[in-house]
């Protein structure tokens, strides 16, 4: 009886340290509902005008424009901390030869600025 106790509780504790790496985990992910209102170019890959989700791993540096669960760009970005929180949304972009190209982010409600610092080829 002893001996089954001891397991259930290495089995409880184990259990217990898998959610803490879950939510450190989490806890590195930036996660953000994001509209773009305009087609944008993130490196090679076109982005048409629509509600995607923006994730930024803290760690990797890596963010992604996700659509579901399809990656549609992923790029190398920082955050910017700003002293005072932004009114809303905005696309940073800059205009080349094949259109507006994006730089970054404004997290509306939020200090953080997603500033791209280097593009990186979509799994599409």
């Amino acid at each position: 009886m002893k001996r089954v106790a001891l397991s259930l509780m290495a089995v409880c504790a184990l259990c217990l340290l898998s959610l803490g790496v879950r939510a450190d985990d989490h806890d590195k992910m930036l996660k953000e509902k994001f509209e773009f209102k305009s087609e944008v170019w993130i490196g090679d890959t076109k982005v048409e005008k629509g509600m995607y989700l923006v994730k930024y791993n803290t760690e990797t540096g890596t963010m992604k424009v996700m659509q579901g669960d399809k990656v549609i760009a992923k790029a190398k970005a920082t955050v910017m901390m700003n002293e005072k929180d932004f009114d809303s949304d905005a696309l940073l972009t800059k205009t080349t030869s094949k259109g507006e190209q994006l730089i970054g982010l404004r997290l509306g409600g939020q200090k953080e600025e997603l500033t791209i610092t280097e593009n990186v080829a979509s799994s599409n």
